[in-house]
């Protein structure tokens, strides 16, 4: 072959090869250009779903369950997950599905924070990037069976605290890549947005609500500390609530959400709310497992309990309670304490104002019940006088059938005895007026007083029922009190109410003590307390509520008239003294009188007079 012709078949290979090279390009190109357009079409998805996002964060609406269905199906979307769920803190060691795509897992369905993908998501606040879950050992909860790859991304506040976290899954191993992780965590970041202002807005609207609701409220104080505490608790979403009212030396419980009894004393120097309470300023404890405060001084209304806020109740400068509010989440209330502080503010002025409804009435009440006293000392000199004519003719008619030789029938011995027995019972009921006029006469008589004699006097006088036991603590160091005669009637009523409720047996304390102020600047002992404590068979929430109502007994109709209460409570209102009364259903009942070292003399129009 000729020299040309050799060139000739060179330059043919190398134009071959040229077509070949630039097929390959085409081709490389037409490769590189579909990739470059599915990138587009993901980030134009990306961008559409932000955009969605975007418009529901904005909603008036807060619909927050909408917006987390959306993000989370867009999430699933974007990475190709199969299964998609959201998880919130449920307690220190559990995060709970609060939404999951059709066919995972229930909601509410608990996941251990120490045992999970998700938890440790959440207790680092890094992102949890699992390629083949089956190489997981230690550590791995199973959502839905058959996943392989999955990706735990926490939302996160603008503080950086964890609010929850997105779960995604997918059945093919290593099925997500950095860039997926990216997208997850900006959506993750706008769930905490959307979660951050669907939280003000039921804050907003929880305040305004509660602004009307408590304001409006014409019930009792109880019924508005309850109201308020309720509205504390649902504002911030704390698990527990109590809100106690400040006495003297100590907080009474209120309203609780716990299992505490109403009426249960809390003293200022041994509870984190009475630290609140003394100083006026709110007390957070962000851990109560950790916090040096809370080692000596936090009690749980209910175990499990990790975090704490106490915020006082304040008005004109004087602390009314306090608003105790508790999580089992650690650092709960993080950020919370201008927005509860608004909200006490509030209730202190509610409280304000149901305090000045609740005394006037209580004035009106007294005003009530001691014109009915002095009516009833009116009746009573009346009926004095009636006892007196018609009793004492009955006893002078039986005497002369007895003794003056009147002709009685043959068989007259049975007569004889049933005109005895009339005269004895007119001779005992003539004691009846003449105590009673001694009693009324009394009424207008102070004097000073050993209660621990006038206890030994009054159990001497009255009847104690067979399988009573009787077990007296009195205290020999308190001081005497000046007040009423009629104090030992006082006694009388409590003891024989005791006695009349343990009829089948049962056991009988007294018990007194010095009434002492805490943080008196002065002398601290201030009068007596009194407790009457029987173990009968207690009462109902209902009856305990009613139960110093004229008319109202715990005792059968046979026996109680539902006066002898009413009247302690009226007596002590007058003479400045203080009762209490807790029962239990199936325990029994506790009586508490506190009289002060001197009683109050009530004006002497209020008072029954004795002709």
């Amino acid at each position: 072959m000729s020299t040309w012709q050799d060139a000739l078949v060179a330059l043919r290979q190398e134009i071959d090869s040229h077509h070949r090279m630039v097929a390959g390009s085409a081709t490389k190109l037409e490769s590189a250009l579909k990739a470059y357009d599915a990138a587009i079409e993901a980030s134009s998805r990306e961008l559409d779903l932000l955009k969605q996002v975007d418009l529901a964060l904005l909603n008036s609406s807060f619909d927050l369950d909408a917006v987390i269905a959306l993000i989370v199906k867009g999430a699933l979307g974007l990475t190709g997950g199969d299964f998609g769920q959201l998880l919130l803190p449920q307690d220190s060691e559990h995060l709970k599905i609060v939404w999951s795509t059709p066919g995972g897992p229930v909601a509410g369905l608990p996941v251990p924070v120490a045992g999970s993908v998700t938890g440790r998501a959440f207790r680092t606040g890094q992102a949890q990037h699992i390629g083949d879950t089956r190489t997981i050992t230690d550590g791995y909860f199973e959502f839905v069976p058959g996943m392989t790859s999955e990706l735990a991304v926490p939302m996160k506040s603008e503080d950086a605290q964890v609010l929850g976290v997105i779960n995604i899954e997918s059945s093919r191993p290593h099925a997500f890549t950095p860039h997926h992780r990216e997208v997850a965590q900006l959506l993750a970041s706008q769930t905490a947005i959307a979660f951050r202002n669907a939280r003000l807005y039921a804050e907003l609207t929880g305040i305004l609500e509660s602004q009307v609701d408590i304001l409006s409220q014409t019930g009792s104080l109880r019924n508005t500390l309850a109201l308020i505490g309720q509205r504390a608790k649902d504002i911030v979403g704390a698990e527990q609530c109590q809100v106690l009212r400040t006495d003297r030396d100590a907080l009474v419980i209120e309203f609780t959400t716990g299992s505490e009894q109403i009426g249960t004393r809390v003293l200022i120097t041994d509870s984190i709310s009475g630290l609140a309470a003394k100083s006026g300023k709110t007390h957070i404890i962000a851990d109560v497992l950790s916090d040096p405060e809370a080692k000596t001084l936090y009690k749980a209304v209910l175990p499990g309990m990790r975090s704490e806020m106490v915020v006082p109740l304040t008005a004109g400068g004087d602390v009314l309670g306090v608003i105790n509010l508790e999580s089992p989440l650690p650092g709960a209330f993080a950020g919370r304490e201008s927005l509860v502080k608004r909200f006490a503010n509030l209730a202190a002025f509610a409280i304000l104002n149901a305090k000045r409804v609740e005394d006037l009435l209580r004035s009106l009440q007294v005003q009530s019940e001691t014109w009915a006293m002095a009516q009833i000392g009116d009746i009573a000199s009346n009926l004095i006088h009636r006892l007196n004519s018609d009793v004492g003719a009955i006893k002078v008619l039986s005497a002369e059938l007895l003794h003056g030789g009147a002709n009685l029938p043959a068989q007259s011995s049975m007569i004889t005895d049933r005109i005895s027995e009339i005269y004895a019972m007119a001779i005992r009921a003539l004691k009846i007026p003449a105590e009673l006029k001694k009693r009324l006469e009394t009424a207008n008589q102070y004097d000073t007083l050993d209660v621990n004699v006038v206890v030994k006097h009054v159990l001497s006088e009255l009847d104690r029922p067979p399988g009573v036991e009787c077990d007296l603590r009195l205290d020999p160091g308190i001081p005497n009190i000046y007040t009423s005669l009629l104090f030992d009637e006082v006694l009388k009523n409590l003891i024989q109410n005791a006695y009349d409720v343990m009829s089948d047996g049962g056991r009988l304390e007294v018990e007194t003590r010095a009434w002492r102020l805490e943080h008196a600047t002065g002398e601290p002992v201030v009068g007596i307390e009194l407790s009457v404590i029987d173990t009968g068979p207690g009462m109902s929430a209902e009856l305990l509520g009613r139960i110093l109502q004229l008319g109202v007994s715990q005792k059968s109709h046979r026996q109680g008239l539902g006066f002898g209460l009413w009247w302690v409570r009226t007596f002590l209102d007058r003479v400045g003294g203080q009762l209490q009364i807790e029962s239990t259903e199936g325990v029994g009942t506790t009586v508490v009188v506190k009289m002060p070292r001197s009683s109050n003399r009530p004006e002497p129009h209020g008072l029954p007079q004795v002709s």
